[in-house]
């Protein structure tokens, strides 16, 4: 191990360590400088796809309705958004509550294959070729120890995934020079000799474009990709020196998406025009290196190959997809938060259940079927308006299955009125209360993302519950930052924070309940509804006082798991690895006391 990747390691053991302390207040590794925007609800959005049934592309909507309810009961794929084409037109989508299918959403890892379309681009207008090395393209940020370490590494060995370089994704959060520390890693085997996934390999590539060309990714792509596709409500973060992350950080729409599955499907060509050459698409999608079956079925250029036979997959963790089934002329687009990292995952084994047999293959319009065509419409609304609480569903009418229309119709004539309904228990008791909080290190904001945006948390302080119109908010205090949260009972609420700087929109849904032993709970989740995460509060009420429980979805078990191979073996002789991975989860799902403010 080299001397920088000893320096990065010992760097992520320090902020493991500040996490597991509740040492937030010094925990900023790395520049912190607010970026997010605010997502442009007012734009116009341009060049929509058609719509059409899908019996008139041969595919039947009861089918489609089957693999949205299958999608929606499975906890472990925990599903956002999702889109699908046929022949180039939508025949189903939908947004699973409370997250929004014409709001930009995190790609995640998705995003890499539009890095290597630029790279295509690139190439083929002469600003690079991929056989040259990397010390020559940054020369001026390699020593003479590089020089030679890293004197057989080339671009194309960074979108195959196989250049062997150390220096990973955990030196996002704890360095801000990354093409310095990228270029002065180790390497752990010869650049072209196996396959190791690294999103920093894909900055690289990123920072190689700006590099050659003197522009940004962002501005780059602007007249080549995002202004042919009418992609307007576009959003990429930007390293601490202001180069695009590229592996990671991209945000766009449902349909922005889809429009990058379908260019990809068309070879690069869009209203007759050839945006990304034919060439590039078909190298980029044809299998370069084998992996691990636990991992996928292969990669190519900055994407993944799929299981269908000519398939293949953008692929980002968490669950964000756009998969490209040529043979069908189909591409389906998906959202999600789950606790997945590659392509290998539940949520794929549902979609390859309906869509990869070899007994799937429309090739004809079928009849239409108007009932049909009406119970998927009514299943992909019901997706929009649903909250995942027991009691919440029961009182919709909803709890145990999906009701017919009749049923619906004679439930919502007997639902109870207002003052009878659960949340109207929870404004009568809880309105008016004012906590006063031990002291501690949460906040709102996940620490998955907390860590990501490089946004940490101050301390919760205080909360108080207040009633405002026929709702429920919850007014917190983190730190000296004051936050108002509406609870949704029955379908979700919607709101905005700005932490530290940074906007951030979410949506909201809540339960008031008991426990077995009879204390009021309330149950709450703050979704984030642009990115993978969701924070869960559960409020336990005493005569005086209130014991609040915090968890996000996903991400304990995905960070725990991460701390051994984080700590490695350099860590393991400085800190017990089974301790450390208990107090993380103490950190990641902290209990917080607070007593009742007498007036």
């Amino acid at each position: 191990m080299c001397h920088m990747d000893l320096k990065v390691q010992l760097k992520t053991l320090d902020l493991i360590v500040k996490i597991i302390n509740g040492s937030m207040d010094r925990i900023n590794l790395v520049e912190y400088a607010p970026q997010k925007v605010v997502f442009d609800r007012e734009s116009p959005y341009e060049q929509a796809f058609l719509r059409a049934t899908p019996e008139s592309v041969g595919i039947s909507s009861r089918y489609l309705s089957r693999f949205l309810k299958d999608v929606s009961k499975d906890p472990l794929i925990n599903m956002h958004g999702i889109m699908i084409l046929k022949d180039g037109r939508v025949i189903s989508e939908a947004a699973f509550a409370p997250f929004q299918k014409d709001l930009w959403h995190i790609t995640h890892s998705m995003c890499k294959s539009i890095t290597g379309l630029a790279v295509g681009l690139a190439v083929e207008e002469g600003f690079l070729s991929l056989d040259e090395k990397l010390v020559d393209i940054f020369r001026k940020k390699t020593n003479v120890i590089s020089m030679v370490r890293l004197k057989n590494l080339t671009v194309e060995h960074l979108l195959k995934m196989s250049s062997g370089i150390i220096f990973n994704e955990t030196g996002a959060v704890t360095e801000n020079d990354w093409i310095k520390a990228y270029m002065e890693s180790g390497i752990s085997f010869e650049p072209g000799a196996e396959f190791a996934y690294n999103s920093m390999n894909t900055f690289m590539l990123s920072a190689i474009i700006k590099e050659k060309t003197g522009m940004g990714l962002m501005d780059y792509l602007k007249p080549r990709l995002w202004e042919p596709l009418g992609i307007r409500r576009v959003y990429w973060e930007l390293n601490p020196r202001g180069i695009e992350k590229g592996g990671w950080g991209l945000s766009l729409c449902l349909e922005d998406m889809a429009k990058i599955g379908q260019l990809y499907l068309q070879k690069g060509m869009w209203n007759g025009v050839q945006l990304i050459p034919a060439w590039w698409i078909e190298e980029s999608v044809t299998k370069k290196m084998d992996m691990p079956e636990n991992m996928g079925n292969g990669y190519g250029y900055q994407i993944w190959m799929g299981k269908r036979p000519g398939s293949f997959q953008c692929n980002g963790m968490l669950g964000q997809n756009i998969i490209v089934y040529p043979d069908l002329n189909m591409v389906i687009v998906n959202t999600a938060g789950n606790n997945e990292l590659f392509q290998t995952s539940r949520m794929m084994d549902v979609i390859g259940s309906y869509f990869e047999t070899e007994k799937f293959h429309p090739d004809k319009a079928l009849a239409e079927d108007a009932g049909a065509y009406r119970e998927l419409q009514y299943v992909q609304e019901h997706l929009k308006c649903s909250v995942p609480y027991e009691g919440a569903l029961n009182q919709h009418g909803y709890l145990g299955g999906w009701p017919g229309k009749k049923e619906k119709v004679k439930r919502r004539r007997t639902r109870p009125d207002k003052a009878a309904r659960p949340e109207a228990d929870a404004i009568r008791q809880l309105a008016g209360r004012k906590y006063v909080l031990e002291k501690n290190a949460a906040g709102i904001l996940p620490i998955f993302l907390q860590c990501f945006h490089n946004n940490y948390a101050k301390g919760l302080v205080s909360l108080e519950f207040a009633k405002e119109q026929d709702g429920l908010l919850i007014r917190m205090r983190e730190g000296d930052s004051d936050f108002t949260v509406p609870i949704g009972f029955g379908s979700p609420a919607y709101g905005r924070f700005n932490i530290n700087g940074e906007p951030y929109e979410i949506g909201t849904v809540g339960e008031y309940t008991a426990d077995e032993d009879g204390t009021a709970v309330l149950k709450t989740e703050l979704s984030f509804i642009e990115t993978s995460n969701t924070r869960t509060i559960k409020f336990f009420f005493t005569e005086d006082g209130v014991r609040m429980v915090l968890d996000e979805i996903p991400g304990l078990n995905l960070i725990v798991e991460g701390v051994s191979s984080v700590i490695g073996k350099v860590g393991a002789a400085i800190v017990d690895v089974d301790y450390s991975q208990y107090k993380v989860k103490k950190a990641l799902v902290p209990e917080i006391k607070g007593v009742m403010e007498r007036r």
